[in-house]
């Protein structure tokens, strides 16, 4: 086998095979973290299933969400969704936040301006 380089010239990588596994180690965390950055989870939309995604939302919660949503119609911002939902405070809804849950916050129409 031919070399493309000359035998002179080698990498400057002193353990090769250690930091590939360091870097399979790193990508395998990534993928296992409980809390994926890249799921949002909208409440007004979503269902049991999804709801039950988010840390800390279970089968209670999630049907209470349904419910309150169901009845009174969707949330309008986070402040509402705590309020609305019994059981879920301050730290709570920032921890739902942290996991993925995104509430939409309704846009306030801009007053008509004179002529």
């Amino acid at each position: 086998m031919k070399l493309l380089f000359p035998a002179s010239v080698r990498l400057a990588i002193p353990y090769p095979r250690q930091l590939l596994v360091a870097l399979m180690a790193a990508v395998l965390c990534a993928l296992a973290s409980p809390q994926p950055t890249w799921a949002a989870i909208n409440p007004n939309q979503a269902s049991a299933a999804e709801l039950e995604t988010i840390r800390g939302i279970g089968p209670s919660m999630s049907a209470r969400i349904i419910a309150e949503r169901q009845k009174n119609g969707p949330f309008k911002s986070p402040q509402d969704f705590a309020r609305r939902v019994p059981g879920v405070g301050p730290k709570k809804l920032k921890s739902f936040q942290e996991a993925g849950l995104q509430i939409p916050v309704a846009k306030i129409p801009e007053p008509s301006r004179p002529k």
